[in-house]
């Protein structure tokens, strides 16, 4: 991450999150920290219980793009209770969680991951697993479930770019076949997504069936795809 030259942080967040620039225009802030941030990897898989094959994965993996982590000031600090070594601590904190703002490119060679009523349990324990990643902070609010969480925490404008994306819909109850199935294949794919906002383009979209890891026939057939 590189924060040089990285100024006029509120006015990049009223560029790139809406709802913060209509809704909170007053807002005042305890802190902001900018950067122009990176992060690669060659290969990213998934795997769950007992599952041969992944069931996501992608390859030449980049997020990049100019963020902010930002901390919005509350006009009254609550108590946090804590124990070390075995003696109670009582500190003041903000309640508020930290935003992160970002106008962020996340690109990949391929990406690819299944999807199937089979695969819910699995799923299911997925979320639970992130979930338990999360600090609970002193917010006595319930709990956002992670995607809500992720949703509330991450905010801007994101473009996600693919040369080739591969949503894999399963043909079969039994959730260990990942070899039956049918995909929505998108080839030079991207999309732009912000809050009340969201573009799709894709050069084809390329729908074959396959059994047990061989295509079959094609079943949906379509070029310059353009969805907004």
């Amino acid at each position: 991450a590189d924060s040089k030259n990285f100024s006029q942080k509120l006015k990049f967040i009223h560029q790139i999150d809406p709802t913060t620039k209509n809704y909170y225009p007053n807002i005042e802030w305890e802190s902001m920290f900018g950067m122009n941030a990176e992060l690669s990897f060659k290969k990213f898989q998934a795997f769950a219980f007992d599952i041969e094959d992944p069931i996501a994965f992608a390859h030449d993996v980049v997020f990049k793009g100019p963020t902010i982590i930002a901390e919005p000031r509350q006009k009254d600090f609550a108590d946090m209770h804590f124990t070390l070594d075995g003696e109670n601590f009582t500190s003041t904190k903000n309640p508020i969680k930290l935003r992160l703002y970002s106008d962020m490119k996340i690109s990949a060679t391929d990406f690819q991951y299944h999807y199937g009523d089979s695969l819910m349990p699995v799923f299911q324990e997925l979320s639970i697993c992130i979930h338990s990643l999360v600090p609970n902070g002193i917010d006595p609010s319930a709990r956002l479930v992670w995607w809500d969480g992720c949703r509330a925490f991450m905010r801007g404008q994101f473009l996600f770019k693919a040369q080739c994306f591969d949503a894999r819909f399963l043909g079969t109850f039994n959730y260990r076949n990942l070899r039956d199935y049918m995909p929505f294949r998108f080839y030079n794919w991207q999309m732009f997504w912000r809050e009340g906002d969201a573009v799709m383009k894709a050069d084809r979209w390329f729908s074959p069936r396959v059994y047990k890891g061989v295509e079959g026939p094609i079943s949906l057939d379509m070029t310059k795809l353009n969805w907004t």
